[in-house]
């Protein structure tokens, strides 16, 4: 079998990291496919004998199709997509495209290269949210995205159990929480509070700072996923957080914390509230009881102690 893996989206934060794992912990050779938008960064890699990278559109077919022949990938790892919600609020259409149109356009290649491992990295926002402070969604929930880019995850999602159950192709899915680490795009909440905290501005929340989300630490996913590709367990879907539930006041609050302390002195950042967007989700929860079965304990790092790395990092800099 081919030792040769594909990662869509390898220049943006996730798909970065988990090809970082994958030269560090694993003799494969990776071909990484990115359209290098405004999230990506190709400073996020650096060269390597064993990786190859293409700036190109994941819905080139025919550039596609020919890697395809010429590499008989083992693994496909689907990271590419537009995430950030607000963007999708003001501009859907480019999340149809990516996140659906270029994962359906990958489906089509496992069809014709059906020895292939699929593995499509979903979201926890495919299920809405949960509006209030017990329970977790279960494997079996049902979606209720509320943004057109958990719509756009969503529709990625059911097409990719649809293949499977329809061609009986070789697929697994996993929905994650918030990821949280070095090299995330600035405009994502951590690394925003981050530089603001530093340069002490406002921390600007919204609503009232009371909306929850679970987080799992970047490499933690990686080492997650790499366990669902080696035990191709194919049609699984696989919850992958933590528990590790903040507000995001509390994620600020920790922010500041860290900050003053790496920095020597106390930051003049303070929290403003303002006027809560669209269609916000109050919390997201996953049940994990499937993945400890499975996969045991993913957790390595947690909250504040990647917060501490996060903000190492960025003063580094």
């Amino acid at each position: 079998m081919s030792k040769c893996i594909l990662v869509t989206g390898g220049f943006g934060f996730m798909g970065s990291d988990f090809i970082r794992f994958l030269l560090e912990e694993t003799d494969y050779t990776i071909v990484n496919l990115d359209t290098l938008s405004y999230a990506a960064n190709k400073n996020n890699l650096v060269v390597h004998s064993r990786l190859s990278s293409y700036i190109i559109d994941v819905c080139d077919k025919e550039f596609v199709e020919k890697l395809f022949e010429k590499h008989h990938f083992s693994k496909v790892v689907h990271f590419a997509a537009e995430t950030h919600v607000d963007r999708s609020i003001g501009n859907p259409e480019v999340f149809l495209h990516s996140n659906v149109t270029g994962t359906v356009m990958l489906l089509e290649m496992i069809r014709k290269f059906k020895d292939t491992h699929f593995h499509f990295i979903s979201t926890d926002e495919v299920y809405g949210d949960l509006k209030h402070k017990g329970g977790d969604f279960k494997l079996d929930s049902p979606f209720r995205p509320s943004s057109p880019y958990a719509a756009s995850k969503a529709s990625a999602d059911m097409y990719c159990q649809a293949y499977r159950r329809t061609y009986d192709l070789n697929i697994t899915i996993s929905r994650s929480g918030n990821n949280f680490g070095p090299y995330q795009n600035a405009e994502k909440l951590i690394p925003t509070m981050i530089h603001k905290a530093i340069a002490g501005e406002p921390l600007t929340l919204y609503g009232d700072g009371l909306n929850m989300r679970d987080w799992i630490y970047v490499r933690d996913h990686s080492k997650a996923v790499w366990k669902i590709l080696e035990q191709r367990d194919f049609g699984s879907i696989y919850h992958l957080g933590t528990g590790m539930e903040k507000t995001n006041i509390e994620v600020v609050n920790q922010i500041c914390k860290e900050v003053s302390r790496q920095m020597g002195k106390e930051t003049k950042s303070e929290i403003v509230f303002v006027e809560d967007r669209p269609g916000h989700d109050f919390r997201y929860s996953l049940d994990l009881t499937q993945t400890k079965a499975s996969l045991g304990d993913i957790c390595t790092v947690d909250f504040n102690q990647g917060i501490a790395y996060i903000t190492e990092s960025i003063l580094k800099d």
